[in-house]
């Protein structure tokens, strides 16, 4: 048996998966290196009320387990993260 180790990012994804899922990973990432405490997430590819977004993207967090490290916040309009204090 072989086994190669890859990165969570370096997992094909599903041609079924959501584009607002694939969006949400990679705002998590970016975030994830980024010198800031917090971001206002824009640009979604599909636009959903920002309840549904904030989800997406604590299911982003979450599978990264980053849970006690990042935090998703919304108002009326817009989905943000930010730093855990």
């Amino acid at each position: 048996m072989a086994l190669e180790k890859i990165s969570y990012n370096d997992l094909p994804l599903s041609n079924r998966s959501n584009p607002n899922t694939r969006f949400a990973d990679k705002c998590v990432d970016e975030f994830l290196r980024l010198d800031c405490d917090a971001v206002k997430i824009t640009g979604w590819p599909i636009r959903r009320d920002a309840k549904n977004l904030r989800s997406t993207v604590e299911t982003a967090i979450k599978r990264r387990n980053m849970t006690a490290r990042v935090k998703a916040h919304a108002d009326k309009e817009f989905v943000y993260m930010s730093r855990v204090r």
